[in-house]
């Protein structure tokens, strides 16, 4: 949840950051995004280990396993995220809520 957190913030958190104390806010975005997608991955790693009771597999192989997580999780983001910002916006398909 932290890594989420990251992600989702990186980009008002930089703002914040060059208000208060004049770093630049994209160097901070740019730190923010590794730092997420490896807490992100961490968090996948932890959740693949500590899932029910079976014959774990080593670390190395969870690793794979969240990092393909992470990779289509991110990919997936992007495409919405690319597809939100192409579409005409979705007022001409829900119109006035």
């Amino acid at each position: 949840m932290v890594g989420l957190l990251v992600l989702v913030s990186a980009t008002a958190f930089g703002r914040t950051v060059e208000q208060l104390y004049g770093i630049d806010d994209d160097a901070v975005s740019a730190l923010a995004w590794p730092a997420g997608a490896a807490l992100m991955l961490l968090g996948i790693l932890l959740m693949l280990r500590r899932s029910p009771r079976r014959d774990q597999p080593s670390w190395s192989f969870l690793a794979i396993g969240a990092s393909a997580a992470l990779a289509v999780w991110l990919l997936l983001t992007g495409l919405l995220a690319y597809y939100l910002h192409v579409s005409a916006g979705l007022g001409s398909v829900y119109g006035p809520l």
